[in-house]
């Protein structure tokens, strides 16, 4: 008789022990179904380890075969992820070239001669381009005086891309230079500008300056 106690026992503690991993497995599922939902890396990771002690815990085929059809899920979102992710990387380098490149072009050119020298491929050709001098200074009256800039370039195609308004140029026959004159200045302030050559994707940058006018006698 007391055999069949202990029997009955030790059969009732198994199947409470059972019970109680089946529960705890149900109670792991549940928490990587919640973790599965957030579409992150880490949430996805820690799913699979939920799903994957789950599995282990499950007595019952049907419920070990979901945990693994889940962790195929998370594993699928993982993918989707790290696909996502690396055209943002490379919208992020783009970002950065695109900037980098606006800080080389807005260099101030210093110095009494602004010249380029970098050879620059255009269209299957290397030109070299310079302007002397770097600055020019016009009186607020220069009575029809002109300034001459001297431009050195291996090609003669060059062209004047900007110049102030109250500044008129022309560029000499040979096409060596520019000849640049001013208007009188009739405000009571120095005025600023600069002329710009281009040849190709290079520009040399002359810096234009008059002082501030005075009244006409």
């Amino acid at each position: 008789m007391r055999s069949i106690k202990c029997l009955f026992v030790i059969f009732f503690t198994i199947i409470s022990i059972s019970t109680f991993a089946q529960t705890k497995a149900d109670k792991l599922f549940s928490e990587g179904i919640n973790l599965q939902k957030t579409m992150t890396m880490s949430s996805q990771e820690a799913a699979i380890k939920k799903f994957s002690a789950a599995k282990i815990i499950y007595n019952v085929s049907d419920k070990k075969q979901n945990c693994v059809k889940q962790i195929a899920v998370c594993k699928k979102n993982i993918n989707k992820l790290k696909a996502d992710k690396k055209p943002q990387k490379q919208k992020k380098n783009k970002e950065n070239q695109v900037q980098k490149n606006k800080e080389i072009s807005n260099d101030i050119y210093e110095n009494e001669v602004i010249v380029i020298e970098k050879p620059v491929v255009v269209e299957k050709r290397v030109v070299t381009l310079g302007a002397r001098p770097g600055s020019l200074l016009f009186k607020w009256n220069p009575k029809g005086k002109t300034q001459t800039i001297e431009v050195n370039c291996n090609y003669n195609d060059w062209v004047i891309v900007e110049q102030p308004q109250w500044v008129h140029t022309s560029i000499t026959y040979d096409r060596r230079g520019i000849i640049v004159e001013a208007d009188v200045n009739q405000s009571k302030m120095p005025r600023y500008g600069t002329i710009k050559v281009r040849c190709g994707d290079l520009i040399a940058t002359i810096i234009v300056e008059q002082k501030k006018g005075k009244r006409l006698k």
